[in-house]
């Protein structure tokens, strides 16, 4: 696999934009972060795609651009021409798999800088140093102040290639003291699972080389006859089949296995699900094939463009939606609903 260098140094008097909400961290870092670096902001709102964000980029001089992987699938989706003019360009907020890394790597022309935190910890758990290797995908090494590590299921340091929780083993500065009037669910969130550790509830491993790499979250993944699998790991392959624009997977109860794994995917053009659910059987196994795939117009999403799989669990589950004032597209609820009573899974 290739490896990418960068040098890069965020230079005074340039222009920094993340598409993201200002609910989340990304957005008060983006406007601090830039303000205290004598930077400037781009700021754009409302529905973006590829011809959108290009002009957004040409007429604000846009430097830094910062997206999240579903948008660049959606962008991807598109085929449209040119590439944009920016020095670098990152992503976080979820996974992102290695084919859509290297088209915005070749689009956007400029590096990729993979970050993951969170809006509670005010800061990153893993990214990347620019004066190190990149691999698609990846990150190189834990924030600075962060002391990190990959447990197991017995709360032990996990080998290479070994999927486990991302935890942080030491207090830093910005994180949180509790949640408002709610302190004991803020310690049953984050510290209840081992002693003076934060679960921070993202599934992760490093490879041999000490690359890091996020699965998904920990609470998303699927036990299906007693094999664990992360949802982002079945939904690569999905999106790599051709006219796949992106997919969600959950699991669901089954009285055989415990669990069974269903996918919604959405699609641009025709697309034969007999020849996708082969194809996805062929790369993960038989064992972890899904029990179907769903085709929808669109996955329900937050501001963010974070995908909302517990919505479409909780859909087809029958249970309730719980808050949902984070959701972006209604209406991707209600197609849902009518894909389950269509195929009969409730």
């Amino acid at each position: 696999m290739p490896i990418y260098s960068f040098n890069l140094i965020w230079k005074k008097g340039e222009t920094l934009s993340w598409i993201t909400d200002l609910g989340w961290m990304m957005g008060p870092w983006m406007i601090l972060g830039s303000l205290l670096l004598r930077g400037k902001v781009g700021m754009i709102e409302g529905y973006v795609n590829f011809e959108i964000l290009s002009k957004f980029i040409e007429d604000l001089k846009v430097d830094i651009l910062g997206l999240s992987a579903s948008l660049v699938r959606l962008l991807k989706s598109e085929k449209s021409e040119g590439k944009p003019d920016i020095r670098t360009a990152g992503n976080t907020g979820e996974p992102i798999d290695p084919e859509s890394w290297k088209w915005l790597y070749s689009t956007f022309k400029g590096p990729i800088i993979n970050y993951s935190g969170g809006t509670e910890i005010s800061v990153g758990i893993l990214g990347n140093y620019v004066i190190k290797e990149i691999k698609p995908s990846s990150f190189n090494g834990f924030s600075p102040g962060i002391k990190a590590d990959i447990f197991d299921e017995n709360g032990k340091h996990v080998p290479p290639n070994v999927e486990g929780e991302l935890v942080i083993l030491s207090v830093w500065p910005g994180m949180t003291r509790g949640f408002w009037k709610d302190n004991e669910r803020y310690i049953n969130t984050y510290w209840s699972k081992w002693e003076n550790v934060w679960v921070h509830g993202d599934l992760a491993y490093y490879d041999n080389e000490g690359y890091y790499y996020i699965v998904g979250r920990s609470d998303d993944t699927i036990k299906v006859a007693g094999k664990r699998i992360g949802p982002a790991e079945i939904e690569q392959v999905i999106n790599s089949y051709p006219g796949i624009v992106e997919s969600a997977c959950i699991g669901v109860p089954s009285e055989l296995k415990g669990e069974e794994i269903l996918c919604l995917a959405v699609r641009k053009g025709e697309v034969d699900k007999r020849s996708l659910l082969h194809y996805v059987e062929q790369q993960i196994g038989k064992a972890l094939s899904p029990r179907d795939i769903l085709f929808v117009k669109e996955l329900p999403k937050t501001r963010n463009a974070k995908i909302m799989r517990r919505l479409i669990k909780a859909l087809i589950t029958g249970k309730p939606l719980g808050d949902v004032s984070s959701l972006e597209n209604q209406s991707a609820l209600e197609e849902i609903k009518e894909a389950i009573k269509e195929t009969k899974l409730n």
